[in-house]
């Protein structure tokens, strides 16, 4: 077999494989059209002049349907986190924090958890999802000094701020999902959350919360997260949610 016909088996090939696979990724709709282009080149070279250039035309087509995938899969995001947004903004523009089901006056589970992780005041610590929590109370009269606490929600985050009055512009505070924010590398040294992972019931989104943490924890940071138990709800403030032992899995531990 000449080298010609093995390069032409190859494109072939590559073609089938990448268009059997175009479902689970776009980027096989990418490969695909890659393929075609190798295609288009052996048709030319082997004087089937025909064959290369509908080849050539399939891998023009397979790019604009790549481009388009990825437009789409952008606008379902944006989609996605404007009803998210809007839900959690809902709850908090009609509820008071001490309100809704989930509310605790002091989170000294997971104050106790820090303090016994051993870092100091100076420690830079953020809380996921604690837009409307008193953590960052407690946190703030244990003389901590660096406190990020992100929310989607801007009424979550509001209550906060008007909780602490001349106390809020000691802390940041981040208007945002922590999925498509763009946090700061190695900076934190504790990461907390007891919120917000079990409602990423998507494996896509606990992917990109978790690429997330990494990405801003220090290394030799602490972790305190807290998630639903394998007997707890199915849902939570009308929302579905996942059960604690997907974060250990997703995390790979």
């Amino acid at each position: 077999m000449s080298s010609l016909a093995i390069f032409g088996l190859f494109a072939v090939t590559a073609m089938l494989v990448c268009y059997a696979l175009e479902r689970h990724s776009r980027w096989f709709i990418f490969a695909f059209a890659g393929a075609c282009a190798l295609g288009a080149a052996y048709g030319f070279l082997q004087g089937a002049w025909p064959f290369g250039l509908v080849e050539a035309v399939w891998s023009v087509v397979a790019v604009r349907k790549w481009w388009l995938a990825g437009r789409a899969s952008i606008k379902n995001k944006q989609a996605v986190t404007m009803h998210v947004k809007s839900h959690w903004e809902s709850v908090y523009k009609n509820k008071e924090p001490d309100g809704v089901s989930w509310f605790q006056p002091h989170l000294n589970k997971s104050l106790d958890l820090i303090l016994k992780s051993g870092i100091g005041t100076e420690a830079q610590i953020i809380d996921v999802g604690g837009g409307a929590s008193t953590l960052v109370d407690d946190l703030l009269k244990k003389h901590f000094k660096n406190i990020t606490v992100v929310d989607v929600s801007a009424e979550a985050l509001n209550k906060s701020k008007q909780r602490l009055r001349n106390l809020e512009g000691e802390v940041t505070w981040i208007e945002a999902d922590v999925t498509r924010v763009e946090l700061p590398g190695t900076y934190y040294d504790l990461w907390h959350d007891r919120a917000l992972f079990h409602f990423f019931t998507d494996q896509k989104n606990r992917q990109a919360y978790i690429k997330s943490l990494l990405h801003s924890l220090t290394p030799g940071g602490h972790l305190v997260i807290s998630t639903f138990s394998l007997k707890g709800p199915a849902q939570c403030s009308g929302l579905d949610c996942i059960s604690s032992d997907l974060f250990g899995h997703d995390l790979g531990i």
